[in-house]
This record gives structure tokens, sequence and C-alpha cells, in this order.
């Protein structure tokens, strides 16, 4: 087992507060990913603005199904587009120089509570105060234009949405 203080030095990236590792560096280190995310993840979570940490690892094996905030993580999560890990800052909280603003990736209602508009001949007129996700959109469009909604698709489309 290699020493994790150098994983600092084998970060390569934050984006969309994803940090990623430079996997060659690590295993030169002789730190697996699994030591170096749990390494990161301990300092990050010592820092002032950080909420929740949470590693690649860790949402790949299963978050608890009573972390709301953990399951929209996870819900997120796509290997091949997420880094190895992920701050969750507290509310109002920015990274970089901004004094003000917002970045519309926080998973504060401040950030995710976005309308939904639909509009179109089989639309029912009226305003729903249901939370929907953008994961609906798909399943919308293709009640709209009259065809299956793709099978991959994990929600339905709003109850009354469209007129019978």
């Amino acid at each position: 087992v290699g020493d994790t203080a150098d994983v600092p030095r084998c970060v390569v990236d934050l984006a969309n507060n994803w940090f990623s590792f430079d996997q060659k560096k690590l295993e030169e280190a002789g730190v697996t990913p699994e030591q170096a995310e749990r390494s990161l993840a301990e300092w990050l979570r010592k820092q002032p603005g950080i909420n929740r940490v949470y590693t690649a690892h860790q949402i790949r094996k299963g978050i608890d199904a009573d972390d709301f905030l953990g399951q929209r993580v996870a819900q997120c999560y796509f290997a091949e587009r997420c880094g190895d890990v992920l701050m969750v800052l507290k509310p109002y909280w920015l990274t970089g120089d901004y004094s003000t603003g917002t970045t519309h990736g926080s998973p504060y209602g401040y950030d995710t509570h976005v309308p939904l508009v639909v509009y179109g001949p089989l639309v029912s007129p009226a305003v729903h105060q249901d939370r929907v996700t953008p994961l609906a959109i798909a399943p919308i469009f293709s009640k709209a234009v009259g065809v299956k909604p793709p099978a991959q698709s994990q929600v339905s489309v709003p109850e009354g949405l469209f007129e019978k």
C-alpha cells in the first residue's frame, strides 16, 4: 500500500465539483483508486463550505435509501463522464471567485426549482405544482407524438398533463 500523501499530486481535474485522478500516477505511487478517493474525501469533509462528499466507489456500491442527497447524486452518476470524488457544497456556497450567482448544479431548491412548460394540441391547460424531474421530458415528448417512451425510462408522464 502506497503513501496517501501522494494523492493531491494525482488529482488532474476538477470539473463540476468532481475531482478526477490520474490513474497512472496513483499506480506509480502505490495507491489504489479506492484509497485515493477515501483520502481525498476525508480531507474535503474537513473543509469549510463542504456539505457532503461522495466517492465513485461509494456510488457504485450503492447509496443508502434514506440518503436523499446521495440518491440524487447516484441518479446523475455516469462513470465515463463523472470524476472520482464529488464535493457537494453547502447551500449558497460557490467555488471560485464569485460573490453571487448560481451553478444550476447544486441539489438545493434555488437551483433545482425550474418550471417545465408543456404545450400542444393534446395538453390539458392547467398549472401543476407537482415535482417533476427532467427525466420526464422523454416520456412527455413520446406521448405528445404518439410513440412508446424509451425502454429505459424510469419516470412516467405527470398525471393530468394530457387530455384523455
